[in-house]
């Protein structure tokens, strides 16, 4: 066991242990009394994290591998840098490059140190914190939890509003469910399907519709790759996957989202950023995106970014920047905070 960890090279062990840090740890990181106390520190996190990857690589260097996904992602970097120069407020595209510098260079690196048979690794540190927070977010939800996290709307466990806490949940729920799909072991297995009940439950909670399509998009996007890495012996893996014990996992996982899922919440909040009465509970909401009025007038504020669009079809308006624009297209019906 131990030739074979140290067979590994550095850079790879160094990426694992890090990645594992970014999407086990990261999530939980607050400080309270600075500007924006969830997202800078875990952007300082992340470029600290990247950094020592960087080293890591560089310490002993490898060819540099040209690889066909290199070129969308480059592609896109350069011309969000190159918006700097046609935005309106070039410091604002400038400051949120900042974060794009990080996440193409963490890409970089990691599609040159990981390996594939390191994926569940992470897989696994990712559902653990994700079981983690929506635990914290069920626990808030149920008035079980002192308010010692900050909101400015909850539930919203460790992300500050509960629609940042969504865009966390939409994104690392299909995650979890891939750790179900390519695991092997009943551990593991009991971690994906466990992570994703808990935090398809806090999504419940959250009420956010506009967050049940995106996970809907996200899920049908980790199916999709899941059978492209599967393509060769696709019926193999349906029957090695969904085996007797992951239906006894998915059934029981089914009885704890009917038990726990529609139960209304235990907190009460009076500021704007309250549940409004159009989500006064979970059905409400679900049914609320068929009724007139239920979209709350984003779906003429996204018409009206289309004619941005039309206006600015290939360059765009600047990164940052569409906040700054769009009054200009309002035409005096610009969405207020009370209808968000």
């Amino acid at each position: 066991m131990a030739d074979s960890t140290l067979s590994v090279p550095l850079s790879s062990r160094v990426s694992l242990r890090l990645t594992q840090f970014c999407v086990g740890l990261i999530p939980f990181l607050i400080v309270p009394g600075i500007n924006e106390p969830d997202l800078m520190p875990r952007l300082l996190c992340l470029q600290i994290a990247t950094l020592a990857m960087t080293l890591a690589w560089a310490w002993k260097p490898t060819p540099f591998q040209s690889k066909a996904i290199y070129l969308p992602a480059l592609a896109y970097f350069l011309l969000l840098s190159a918006s700097a120069f046609w935005a309106p407020v070039p410091f604002r595209s400038t400051d949120h490059l900042s974060k794009h510098i990080t996440f193409f260079c963490f890409f970089v690196v990691l599609s040159h140190t990981l390996s594939p048979r390191q994926i569940p690794a992470i897989l696994r540190a990712s559902a653990l914190a994700g079981a983690t927070i929506a635990c914290l977010g069920i626990f808030e939800y149920h008035a079980l939890l002192p308010h010692f996290i900050p909101s400015t709307g909850r539930p919203s466990s460790t992300f500050m509003f509960r629609n940042l806490a969504a865009h966390y949940l939409v994104t690392n729920l299909p995650l979890a469910g891939l750790l179900f799909l390519v695991s092997r072991t009943v551990q593991d297995r009991l971690v994906g399907s466990l992570s994703s009940v808990l935090m398809f439950i806090f999504l419940l909670y959250i009420r956010g519709r506009g967050a049940w399509v995106g996970l809907l998009g996200a899920t049908l996007l980790v199916l999709g790759l899941w059978v492209v890495m599967n393509r060769r012996s696709f019926f193999t893996a349906i029957r090695t996957t969904f085996d007797r014990t992951a239906l006894k996992f998915a059934a029981v996982s089914l009885l704890i989202i009917v038990l726990l899922g529609l139960l209304p919440e235990g907190f009460q909040e009076s500021h704007g950023q309250r549940f409004d009465e159009k989500k006064g509970d979970i059905p409400s909401a679900l049914t609320s995106i068929f009724t007139e009025g239920g979209d709350r007038g984003r779906t003429a504020m996204w018409l009206t970014t289309l004619e941005m669009i039309q206006d600015d079809p290939f360059l765009g308006v600047g990164l940052g920047n569409w906040e700054l624009i769009y009054p200009a297209y309002d035409r005096g019906t610009t969405v207020g905070v009370e209808n968000l």
